[in-house]
């Protein structure tokens, strides 16, 4: 799923998000796919919010593929989504990697993955990386 303006960041964003966090990014780069993922699930956010008037209650229902799937009580005919491409990203969610994250133990669900990446804020529509650490620039993770 592409959107206007997108030139290749979504393939960049798939293909390098999903690297493993150890190592494999320098740190440089992964900020740089942070702010890129945080403008992709905040730009989705917003258009969700501008069609249906209400935030989303999960980031996974960014991609939900029509009303029926969400968790989100949203009017008639105001969800225009899938506004992420469930392809991407963490599997079956559209929901971009934090290169930062650590992997999670076990067989843990979808939304727990989410969790351990994103820091959602249902009220306000709000976004942050879950990680804790400080950017190449010295500024806090989750203030990006």
């Amino acid at each position: 799923m592409g959107h206007p303006g997108d030139t290749g960041r979504t393939w960049l964003l798939a293909h390098v998000g999903m690297q493993p966090a150890h190592g494999m990014l320098t740190r440089r780069a992964g900020n740089q796919v942070v702010r890129e993922n945080l403008h992709q699930l905040r730009g989705a956010i917003a258009r969700f919010h501008q069609d249906t008037g209400c935030y989303p209650a999960r980031l996974s229902d960014l991609s939900a593929c029509d009303a029926r799937h969400l968790h989100t009580l949203v009017k008639h005919g105001s969800y225009q989504g899938p506004y992420l491409d469930r392809g991407l990203g963490i599997p079956g969610t559209g929901i971009p990697y934090n290169p930062f994250a650590s992997a999670v133990a076990g067989n843990p669900s979808s939304e727990t993955i989410i969790k351990h990446h994103w820091h959602y804020n249902a009220k306000t529509g709000q976004v942050c990386s879950a990680v804790v650490g400080i950017t190449e620039g010295g500024k806090i993770y989750q203030s990006l």
